[in-house]
């Protein structure tokens, strides 16, 4: 079965599921959420903003924790910064 990013990714998740991603409430694991988060942050007008500001939410442990986990989230953490600049 495909990872829930890949299936944001190719469009194939209902909006329901879209917004509860945008809110960090899905069932996956911290790594995906921040990665679903970065991505909808970056790619989707419609949904971007609450991803951010979810993202913002983050506390600062859970996210270290999360981060070296998996290799990608390091490389979306990368992307979201240079785009702020």
């Amino acid at each position: 079965m495909p990872q829930m990013i890949e299936l944001i990714r190719s469009a194939k998740v209902p909006a329901n599921l879209m917004q509860s991603a945008a809110r960090g409430s899905l069932s996956v694991p911290p790594a995906e959420t921040i990665e679903i988060l970065v991505y909808l942050a970056l790619h989707n007008k419609v949904l971007g903003d609450q991803a951010r500001l979810t993202l913002a939410g983050w506390d600062e442990k859970s996210t270290a924790a999360a981060a070296p986990i998996r290799r990608p989230v390091r490389k979306c953490w990368a992307i979201l910064l240079r785009s702020r600049t």
